[in-house]
Order: structure tokens, then C-alpha cells, then sequence
């Protein structure tokens, strides 16, 4: 199965269970129809690229771990490109976590919203990332697949890697951001369904 295919049959499934998020998912849908099934991923594709991204989530579900972006000079969740041997997206998102903030699976839990569809993402977001002369690549979107992660243990037990700015914020500081106000009403959805 291309990732192409992949991307297709996983938004199918996000909006079966996100129905109200159809117009939210439009641009992907436009971009999975109108892009050729080898270069979804490819970052070297202007129109865009499906990336793959984690919200980490404490165990007590009140607070969120960011990372400053150097270049973009914002808070981020940890994630990035998927590469070639990442066999999944839900991989994708697992290595960038652990080569952005050295978190290996051990330390955290998949929080999945269908245990029939393990690979579902928790969230998709397309937006626009700005150009980028260093890298000689033009304005492009981001169809970014993030999953949820729950961190298994307290905060003060989490060091950073090195050079790396990173903050828990708590869900509340988020819930009215332009960023992170929507996923954070679903993370507090979810910990509400798991009570």
C-alpha cells in the first residue's frame, strides 16, 4: 500500500469519527486527489507533504509538553517528516519525539481513539509553512497526522536533550490559543471519556 493510500484510508476513517471535520480536512482531501502517490511524503514536493507529529499529554492529563522551533521561533509538538523507513505514520511521529526531545516509547503510552484502528491519528491539521531561502524550498502546507502520547511519569522526571527549550503548559494556558485552543478541547474530551 503507497503512503498515498495510507493517508486516503486513514482520513476516511478520521472523519467517520470526526464527521464535523470535513471542511477542517478539505485541502488534504483536494491534495491526496491531486498528487502523485509517490511524493505525498516527499518533502521536495511543493504543493505539500503529509508530516507526522506527537502531543504529549503528563499522566494526569493537565499538562502539555512544547518545544521552542528554532527556525519558526514558536512552540511546537515534537514531529517532523516521514522518511522512507518509517513504516507507519504512527512511526513517524514516535521517531520525531525521540530525536527532537530523546523520549523513547517506554516513556510514554499511544493514546489511541479506536482500538479496531491502531494507526488512527488523533488529529489532522494542514498549514501553511513559510518559504525558506537556506533551504532553497518555497511556501508549502503541512498535512500533518498527530497522534497522542501519554507521558507515564511526573513532569520534574523529564530532562530535556541538550540546546533544547521545552515547557509543560498547562491545558487551561491553551485552551484560547489559535494554535492549540482545538486540540486541546479534544485531549480534554478524551480524558473526560476515560473517567
Amino acid at each position: 500500500m503507497t503512503e498515498q493510500n495510507t493517508a486516503i484510508s486513514l482520513l476516511n476513517a478520521y472523519l467517520s469519527v470526526f464527521p464535523e471535520e470535513g471542511q477542517r480536512c478539505a485541502l488534504l482531501q483536494q491534495y491526496l486527489l491531486n498528487t502523485m502517490p509517490l511524493s505525498v511524503i516527499d518533502r521536495k514536493n511543493a504543493a505539500g507533504h503529509i508530516t507526522a507529529s506527537a502531543f504529549i499529554i503528563v499522566a494526569t492529563g493537565t499538562h502539555l509538553l512544547l518545544h521552542r522551533h528554532a527556525w519558526l521561533n514558536r512552540w511546537l509538538q515534537p514531529g517532523g517528516h516521514i522518511e522512507a523507513n518509517d513504516t507507519s505514520f504512527l512511526a513517524a511521529a514516535m521517531r520525531e519525539t525521540e530525536e527532537e526531545l530523546q523520549l523513547t516509547p517506554d516513556a510514554y503510552t499511544v493514546i489511541h481513539l479506536d482500538s479496531t484502528t491502531q494507526q488512527l491519528p488523533f488529529d489532522i491539521d494542514s498549514h501553511l509553512i513559510p518559504a525558506n531561502a537556506k533551504k532553497q524550498e518555497p511556501a508549502h502546507y503541512h498535512h500533518d497526522f498527530r497522534y497522542l502520547f501519554q507521558y507515564k511519569h511526573p513532569i520534574k522526571s523529564y530532562t530535556p536533550p541538550p540546546d533544547t527549550t521545552v515547557e509543560w503548559f498547562t491545558l487551561n494556558e491553551l485552551q484560547n490559543d489559535a494554535e492549540f485552543g482545538n486540540i486541546v478541547t479534544k485531549i480534554k474530551h478524551k480524558i473526560a471519556l476515560k473517567h
